[in-house]
């Protein structure tokens, strides 16, 4: 018996984990936006561990900024993306995401670049909606309080209306 071999120290092993769950990781790019004023970009990622399904990850959201990408939110609930909108303001000071799920709630996030903490939904939700207007051609519609854009996008991603973050696979 060779009495030269150690084990490794319990944090050694940890460290070893953590890098293997890590390094097999997948994450992909589903979606950004460049501020109004071209000086900032946000990315939305969706990352699943090697081997789970599709619909087994996470979202998180980056802000770049002086070439420098930071994350700012993540969220490791399973998730199953099929729908992204992403507004700025037109000052480039506010940023909002809207992430329609196929697995759990919805992902409404917004974010005061100049300040550097997460803003009101009200503001967030006024944000997406205006930018759905336009994407969607919807001011005819919008003029009418009853229709709310934010509904119109979410019946049409769940009949197929609007194309889906994943062609091909429906929620």
């Amino acid at each position: 018996m060779n009495s030269d071999i150690k084990l490794p120290k319990p944090w050694t092993a940890l460290a070893v984990v953590v890098f293997l769950i890590v390094g097999c990781s997948k994450s992909q790019f589903i979606g950004g936006a460049r501020s109004p004023d071209g000086r900032l970009e946000v990315g939305v990622f969706y990352s699943t561990v090697q081997g789970n399904p599709a619909h087994d990850g996470e979202v998180s959201i980056a802000l770049t900024r002086n070439g420098r990408a930071e994350t700012i939110y993540s969220d490791p609930e399973d998730r199953n993306p099929f729908f992204l909108e992403i507004a700025w303001s037109s000052d480039s000071r506010v940023f909002g995401v809207w992430e329609i799920d196929g697995l759990t709630r919805n992902l409404l996030f917004g974010y005061d670049v100049i300040d550097n903490r997460q803003v009101s939904e009200t503001l967030t939700k006024k944000l997406i909606r205006e930018s759905l207007i336009k994407r969607f051609n919807l001011s005819q519609r919008a003029e009418d309080p009853r229709v709310d854009p934010l509904q119109w996008v979410r019946e049409a991603s769940s009949t197929g209306d609007i194309p889906s973050l994943w062609p091909g696979i429906s929620k």
